[in-house]
């Protein structure tokens, strides 16, 4: 059997989900919990600064 086009490893690829992962990106759907998310991020460097 021959290995699918584009994957070196005979691993299928699915349409559409190609890209380098180290650049990847993701989408909220919910755009009112940013500010949430924020400031949970500030709490936490917070925490491990021990400020």
């Amino acid at each position: 059997m021959s290995k699918p086009k584009g994957a070196p490893d005979g691993v299928p690829r699915r349409p559409g989900n190609g890209g380098k992962p180290d650049s990847a990106m993701g989408g909220g759907s919910n755009i009112l919990k940013l500010d949430d998310t924020l400031a949970s991020v500030d709490d936490f460097v917070a925490a491990k600064l021990g400020v």
